[in-house]
């Protein structure tokens, strides 16, 4: 039988640890071959982004932990405190949202979240929207660390930018949330400016609704 082993394009060995210089140009990479673009929150895109959150393959890992908000009230929380909000699209479809909040320019910190669509779920999408994310933060407001939460459910998402460098883990609730049985820990993770590169930022455009009108 042939090697089991699968070449992925720009996928990270399990247990290496990357340098920052690596992490920029992978970055750098993966901004000019993927086809993501950034565009502002339309109230058109709610209902969609509701239904997202509110799924159960989501719901006990992203805003609501497990909660289900009403409509309105689920509109009122996505945007609060919020510093900028995009939704991602791939091929004119949303497949992803995320944004920016409780910026703190003094203390050069700020939140950030995203949430990629159940249908389209997978490691390289969510890196890819976290890569567009971050650049387009540090590129225009004066942060030097971004900060997020996810807990023991979710955090095998972030496990391959844990080990190679790109998250870090920055406090832990232990038994914070509870689901029915079952119990889990908040997680703090961060990452820093130095790992994103500042030419990065040409390749991350908003588009905002009056662009593209004259395509054709």
């Amino acid at each position: 039988m042939g090697s089991r082993h699968v070449r992925r394009p720009e996928t990270l060995r399990p247990n290496s640890r990357r340098s920052p210089d690596d992490w920029r140009s992978l970055v750098e990479r993966r901004l000019l071959r993927t086809e993501l673009r950034m565009r502002p929150v339309d109230p058109n895109d709610l209902p969609e982004i509701y239904r997202w959150s509110t799924s159960p393959d989501v719901a006990r890992v992203w805003m609501y932990r497990g909660a289900t908000p009403s409509f309105d009230e689920f509109v009122a929380h996505l945007f609060a405190s919020v510093t900028a909000q995009f939704v991602f699209e791939r091929r004119d479809r949303a497949i992803a949202i995320g944004a920016i909040y409780d910026a703190n320019f003094a203390a050069q910190r700020a939140s950030i979240r995203l949430l990629v669509s159940p249908a389209n779920a997978s490691w390289m999408t969510g890196f890819d929207a976290f890569c567009r994310l971050a650049v387009h933060a540090f590129a225009t407001f004066p942060l030097s660390r971004l900060y997020f939460q996810t807990n023991t459910i979710a955090v095998r998402q972030f496990e391959r930018g844990i080990r190679t460098g790109l998250f870090v883990e920055e406090a832990r609730l232990h038994n914070f949330e509870r689901f029915g049985d079952e119990w889990a820990d908040l997680i703090y993770l961060s990452t820093g400016r130095n790992l994103f590169l500042e030419p990065s930022a040409r390749r991350v455009q908003v588009v905002f609704p009056s662009e593209g009108s004259d395509e054709g």
